[in-house]
């Protein structure tokens, strides 16, 4: 094959092979009040980390860990929190409207008084009374996924 052809063939893998999303390092930094709408963070370590009145509606976090983290009073609207490390994590009052947690894992997690109206928690493990906390409060369905919050809970099953 001629050296032009070889050129060719790395340009479409180059192409259709986009690089991966950087994943940072952010491991007890404290960035209260910070903004961050719509970044991609996904794969980065947010371990311990305090973004306390911050906005990060709409940010990917897929597969990042936040555990630990202090999300108290933030915007996390539209969040991609799929896969995502949340146990231990502090998330009193925090807006996760339309948020999807799918796969994500949230033991020990607080949610006091969060809003979770279309949140997606499918296939996440909580505990029993966080579980019936959020059920409490579970409405509406998550305009990407289509699946409704109460259902993604399984409150109905779970009689709550």
């Amino acid at each position: 094959m001629a050296a032009g052809g070889s050129l060719a063939i790395a340009l479409v893998l180059l192409l259709a092979c986009p690089a991966p999303a950087i994943a940072y390092n952010y491991s007890r930094a404290i960035m209260d009040g910070q903004d961050f709408p719509n970044d991609d963070f996904s794969g980065s370590n947010f371990s311990m980390a305090k973004l306390r009145r911050s906005d990060l509606s709409g940010t990917n976090f897929e597969r990042a860990n936040l555990f630990g983290a202090r999300l108290d009073d933030s915007n996390l609207t539209g969040a991609n929190l799929r896969e995502t490390t949340l146990d231990s994590a502090l998330m009193k009052r925090t807006n996760l409207t339309n948020a999807d947690l799918s796969g994500a894992y949230a033991m020990n997690t607080v949610f006091d008084n969060a809003i979770i109206d279309g949140a997606d928690f499918t296939d996440v493990l909580l505990e029993p009374q966080v579980l019936k906390g959020l059920c409490e409060l579970a409405q509406g369905t998550n305009p990407v996924t289509g699946r409704a919050t109460r259902e993604t809970l399984a409150c109905d099953e779970l009689g709550f």
